[in-house]
């Protein structure tokens, strides 16, 4: 007879599947990557946008991706019966800054690269690297220090953790 009885609840991951983990995740780089791209097509070796140009694109841009937040955050994880433990107001709390940093980048590639194809290319060379970068499929502890810091420059680094802090885990309370 044992002395104590063990038993094993799983808090953030019931499925125990690595769909649930890395789906929520992909979406968020997907989110990202698609917003790239399409900057980098629309205003391709344009100089920033100034004034009320600027404002609107950046409330276009924002407008049509809460959109895309709610498809890929809300919508398609209910779908694929993907559990989620987070709110809505906690999900805009993080979905709006890193649109606003992804749209700022966006801006960013589309004056450095000035051919369309240039933008599209390099964003989808670089899809994998950001992904394994991010620390869900690959340890944060175990990518060198400098790269890390470097790929902190890139918004969805820091907002995949967020993101699947927030679905998967809940809020703090």
């Amino acid at each position: 007879m044992a002395p104590l009885t063990v038993t094993s609840i799983a808090l953030y991951n019931p499925q125990g599947g690595y769909a649930s983990y890395v789906v929520p995740a992909a979406f968020v780089l997907i989110l990202q990557q698609t917003l790239l791209m399409g900057m980098g097509l629309l205003h391709p070796g344009r100089r920033l946008p100034s004034g009320r140009h600027l404002a609107a694109t950046v409330l276009a841009y924002l407008a049509l991706y809460l959109l895309w937040v709610g498809f890929t955050q809300i919508l398609l994880p209910y779908l694929y019966g993907i559990p989620r433990m987070g709110d809505l107001a906690t999900l805009l709390l993080i979905a709006v800054p890193f649109i606003c940093a992804c749209i700022a980048m966006g801006f960013a590639l589309a004056a450095a690269i000035p051919w369309r194809e240039g933008v599209v290319f390099f964003l989808v060379v670089m899809g994998m690297p950001l992904f394994f970068l991010s620390g869900i499929s690959w340890s944060i502890e175990m990518i060198p220090a400098p790269l890390h810091k470097l790929s902190l420059l890139v918004p969805s680094s820091s907002a995949i953790s967020a993101f699947v802090a927030v679905d998967q885990m809940g809020p703090p309370a």
